[in-house]
Formats: structure tokens, sequence, C-alpha cells
């Protein structure tokens, strides 16, 4: 998925100096924060409907502008760690993630919010992919697997901690700031963990391929189409504009893949290589985890929103409901590199 995975045999970077625990403790809180910051809204949904005046489409845009952000960008910000430093576009990304949360916590109206989360999903994804690249290249064998779990055991639980923790904060009403908090806790954290970055070493690959700044730019305007038709279709009954908007996505998207394909054809480095998708067991992958996030995303959402409105629970208590989950997920987590190891990854 990086450019760092293809090698180049007349230019090899550096092994970068061994990451400590407090470099590998500081790298997972990035993987955690950004994880949190997908689910912790869903409790805290009515709280903003309630302040915010918000429609049910704004609040959809709220969740699914930084997860477009962040998935359109993942890529982009992994390419530019490699050419220009994996721990400097880590430290860069935090602070602007901790920058875009204050701007979440203190915006006057939804669309407001809507705008700073697309600026969060922006920093997520410059940071995000610096954890799995120093991760991979600062560990081997057995140890790599052990990091590697630790982080999926903190994804995990960052997941969960989203919806406990952010039920819990809503439902304190911090110094009456309702479901700001959520957002504005990032700050601290984040800017906490830019100054222990210098304890991370930095690493790079100088063969890493050049970013794809107009399939980027293509991809996320399909991508941004199709999420506002299928978020405004339904809630206004699918007015032409909407429907014009999902065919142009379409289009678009059918464009970037035309691009991608042309781009690799020449032997260039194309933002998404096609061919990777005509291997059976890379497109089963590719299968598997929008399966996994899909269903997991939408579970937390409705579920949030069912206990809460439905049921008319707090958001305390919605969140601790998810409590149990966690234990699952630490279990799965510390099991995995084990069968991997022992059975494969089939």
């Amino acid at each position: 998925m990086t450019s760092s995975t293809l090698p180049c045999p007349g230019l090899q970077a550096a092994p970068p100096p061994a990451l400590g625990r407090l470099g590998l403790a500081v790298l997972l809180s990035g993987g955690f924060i950004t994880i949190f910051d997908l689910f912790v809204v869903n409790v805290a949904i009515p709280s903003m409907q309630s302040t915010l005046s918000a429609s049910f489409a704004q609040i959809s845009f709220i969740i699914a502008a930084y997860e477009l952000a962040y998935g359109v960008l993942l890529i982009a910000g992994s390419r530019l760690g490699d050419r220009h430093g994996r721990r400097r576009l880590f430290m860069l990304g935090m602070a602007g993630f901790a920058l875009a949360s204050a701007l979440c916590g203190l915006a006057p109206t939804a669309d407001t919010l809507i705008a700073a989360r697309v600026l969060q999903g922006m920093a997520a994804a410059m940071l995000f992919p610096q954890v799995y690249a120093l991760i991979r290249v600062s560990y081997q064998g057995h140890e790599r697997r052990r990091a590697f779990g630790l982080l999926g055991m903190t994804l995990g639980l960052a997941a969960i901690a989203g919806q406990v923790l952010g039920g819990w904060i809503v439902h304190a009403d911090l110094f009456g700031l309702a479901w700001r908090s959520i957002f504005l806790l990032n700050v601290p954290v984040g800017l906490l963990a830019w100054r222990l970055a210098r304890h991370i070493p930095e690493s790079r690959e100088p063969s890493g391929a050049r970013m794809d700044w107009p399939g980027a730019a293509l991809v996320g305007a399909g991508l941004a189409l199709l999420l506002l038709a299928l978020i405004e279709g339904p809630t206004r009954h699918w007015p032409a504009w909407t429907v014009a908007c999902g065919v142009t996505a379409v289009a678009t998207l059918a464009l970037f893949v035309r691009m991608q394909r042309g781009i690799a054809a020449h032997d260039g480095a194309p933002l998404v290589d096609m061919a990777l998708l005509a291997q059976p067991r890379f497109a089963a992958g590719c299968l598997l985890v929008m399966l996994v996030y899909s269903t997991t995303s939408a579970m937390f959402l409705c579920y949030a929103l069912l206990v809460q409105t439905g049921f008319g629970l707090d958001a305390l208590t919605a969140g601790l409901i998810f409590a149990p989950a966690s234990v699952g997920f630490v279990a799965g987590s510390m099991a995995a590199p084990r069968l991997v190891a022992r059975f494969g990854t089939r």
C-alpha cells in the first residue's frame, strides 16, 4: 500500500535507530487518537443535535467528513512520509490534529463543525500511516508481530473507548461544554504526543514514489459526490440534483480507475495499483477489511442512536453497554499474532 514496500536495487534507505518503549507508546497514542475520534462522535449525537439544531443529514456529514478525508488521503500521507520523513509527518499530523480538534470543539454551527472535521481527518491521514511504517521498519520477526499485536489491541480499545469514555465525557458535561469536551480533550493529548515525538527515530525511503495529486483530487471528488448523493438523497426524496451527483460520482471514479491504469502502463507510480485487485488474495483481503469496518462502524453508530434516542438512555449508560466488548478486543489482539505465526494468514 505504501511506496516503501517497493524495492529499489540502486538506492536503499538506512535502517533507523531502535524504537524505544517511549517512542512506541507515542506511536500507539497516535493510532489511538485517530480511531477514537472515528467512534466518539456516536454517543454525542443527541447532544450535538440539541445544541447545534443540526439536521440528521448534517449529523451524518459530521461523521462522514472525518472518515472521507481520512480515507482518501491515507496513501498520500504514507507517500509524503516516505519522501520527507515519517517522524516529521507524524509530528505535523499530530499538531494539525490538535488544532483541528480545537476548531471542532469551538465550532458555533453544524456546518462549521463539518468543515473542522474535514481538517481533522486530513491531519489524521498524515499521522496514521507513519505509525504502521515506523513499526514495520523498526522491528523484525517476533518483535514486529508483538508490536503490531499491541497496535491492533490499541486500535480496538480506541473504538470501544470512543463509546465508553465518550459517553462518560458527554454525561459529565465537563465545564458545561457538553459534547465539545470530546474534541477539546484531544488538544493537550495531541500536544503532549507532539512534544514526545522526538523519542521516535526518523526514517524515510529515498526511493519513495512521487505523490499523484491529480489522482487524489479525482478520487476525493468522486467519493464526496457519492457521499453527498447517498446522504441527501433519501432525506430529500431523491431530487434531480442528488441523482446527478450520484451519476457524476460514478463517472468520476471510473475516470480515476482509467487514469490509474494509464499511469501504471507508462511505468509510473499510480495512487492505487489496479493490478493488485486482480490478485485473489489481495482482493479477498480488501473485501474482508471492507466488510469488517463497514459493519462495525455502522453497528456502533446505529446502536448508540438506538439506546439513546429509542430507549431514552443517557450517554453514559449507552457508552457502558459497549464496555464488555473491550475484553474481546484485547483477547483477540493478543492471540492474533501467535495464531498467525502458527497457522498462517489464512
